[in-house]
């Protein structure tokens, strides 16, 4: 080297050095001991900006501050150290600041002497951006996968709270403001802040926010109801279509925000919103994509509350019916203990609620047959009722009769049957009295027979003979073959025997006497 450079002029080799920086594709910066620039790379000036001319100009004059910040070790450097970090803060004359990755090398003239420094930098403000925002979607991943897990877990009643928990989760780690949850009516006219998270110090728009008209944001129904997602890095950037909608986040304080629609199966529209009310903030194309996944997960867990709440509506619903029927009920798991009665159980029964729950159904009613149902139930897959007969075992031990129907019951995924027990003992009275009557009936009904045939009567003294060879007089035989009994007179023929024709016939030509 030294001789190919004897032969060469010094312009030369300053030329075909300065050709080399210029055109080298990595960003060098050669530097003096004086902290002047000598000669830098194309790349260099790209990364950093830099336009005219740099050669003789400071450090400090490019990049202010920069001296103070790396005083230390550009004198190691100049000590023959060489040193390299990275993610480096350095701030440009307009104010703006870059992250670097650097290196600093010392370089020596001809009598081993430290000349300077080779100063490599490269500016990787997107790379360290992007590798922060990778490692903050990973977090948020993981949170979302922890929220989908607690909202599966989480007990019969403890969605909405469930919920509530996630959405924070999901706003504090998306360093937003305000999370919250919209939901809009069967019709679509209205929607409504069903869900809300705030940071501290944030004013909460929930109560605000109910049954909000549709048709006054036009622009953004259009895009929720297209599945469209709503992105706002800075509300100046609304169309001005959206002047409606703009005025109305203004008066929130709303400076930035993302919505994205959520869609059940069953046609129910929902959106999940964040916004940032502090500063404006820059939402990505990944962070959205993440918040899709959220939207999903909470979506599910709102229609599993929807669920919940219409299965308790129709629970109540149910209870206040059975408890205003009037024979007693008894809900009745697969194992044949009562699970559940209504207040006329109760009544009827003399047990108390806490005291027959849990008891055979068949101790208190003997009817009661959960396999015949079971049988049914087989034969028939469609709603079955099955009627018997049987009694009901008080707390006292005294019984009644009932009739009772035995149904099945669409249990939480247990099978279980309903029994409707109805008191019958007016009606078992009635049809023993029923039953008297009719043999009544039918012994008289035989008597008359008896005399309405052909009697053996005593041509001389009129006696009746019975069907055992007996003989009566004729009122002793009637009045035992039916219900007639008689009075005593005297016919007029016998009246005339009895008493002479004066004293019969008197004034009249004819008369009875009755004694």
């Amino acid at each position: 080297m030294p001789g190919l450079l004897s032969e060469t002029s010094l312009a030369d080799a300053w030329c075909l050095l300065d050709s080399c920086m210029t055109d080298l594709p990595l960003p060098f910066a050669l530097i003096d001991a004086q902290f002047r620039i000598i000669m830098v790379s194309r790349r260099w000036r790209e990364n950093y900006s830099v336009e005219g001319e740099v050669a003789g100009r400071s450090l400090e004059e490019v990049f202010p501050g920069m001296y103070a910040r790396y005083q230390t070790h550009f004198a190691r450097v100049l000590q023959g150290e060489t040193l390299s970090a990275e993610g480096s803060l350095v701030q440009r004359r307009d104010g703006s600041s870059e992250l670097i990755d650097w290196t600093m090398s010392p370089w020596r003239k001809q009598d081993g002497r430290v000349g300077g420094m080779v100063f490599f930098s490269e500016v990787v403000t997107a790379r360290h951006r992007l590798d922060e925002e990778i490692r903050y979607l990973r977090t948020l991943e993981r949170a979302l996968s922890g929220i989908a897990t607690s909202l599966i877990a989480v007990p019969f009643g403890g969605i909405s709270a469930a919920i509530d928990e996630g959405l924070g989760e999901i706003g504090r780690l998306s360093g937003m403001d305000r999370a919250y949850i919209f939901e809009f009516d069967s019709g679509r006219t209205s929607m409504s802040n069903t869900y809300e998270w705030c940071a501290p110090g944030i004013e909460s728009m929930k109560a605000r926010l109910q049954d909000v008209p549709c048709a006054s944001v036009p622009w953004w129904m259009s895009r929720i109801l297209q599945g469209r997602d709503i992105v706002i890095n800075d509300l100046g950037e609304m169309p001005a279509e959206a002047a409606t909608e703009k005025a109305m986040l203004e008066s929130q304080g709303v400076r930035s925000l993302v919505v994205v629609p959520l869609t059940a199966r069953d046609g129910q529209y929902a959106f999940l919103g964040l916004d940032a009310t502090v500063q404006v903030r820059e939402i990505s194309e990944h962070y959205v994509s993440l918040l899709h996944v959220a939207g999903r997960i909470m979506m599910n867990a709102v229609l599993r509350r929807n669920a919940e709440e219409a299965f308790q509506e129709s629970e109540a619903r149910a209870r206040m019916l059975l408890e205003n029927v009037a024979d007693a009920l008894f809900l009745v798991s697969a194992d044949g203990r009562i699970a559940d009665v209504n207040s006329n159980a109760c009544q009827q029964t003399g047990y108390a609620r806490e005291e027959i729950i849990g008891m055979p159904i068949q101790a208190i009613d003997d009817s009661f047959d959960f396999e015949r149902l079971r049988e049914e139930m087989r034969r028939n897959p469609g709603s079955v009722v099955v009627t018997v007969e049987g009694r009901i075992t008080r707390r006292d031990g005294k019984h009644y009769p009932v009739e009772t129907r035995i149904c099945r019951f669409p249990g939480r995924g247990v099978p279980m049957a309903v029994a409707v027990a109805r008191d019958i003992s007016q009606r078992k009275d009635m049809e023993e009295q029923q039953k008297a009557l009719i043999f009544d009936l039918k012994e008289a009904l035989a008597n008359v027979k008896t005399l309405s045939g052909l009697l053996p009567i005593c041509s001389h003294c009129k006696k009746i003979r019975d069907d055992k060879g007996y003989w009566h007089k004729v009122e002793k035989y009637i009045a035992g073959h039916s219900s007639a009994s008689f009075t005593h007179g005297l016919c007029p023929d016998c009246l005339e025997r009895q008493y002479g024709e004066d004293e019969v016939h008197g004034d009249s030509d004819e008369g009875t006497a009755e004694s």
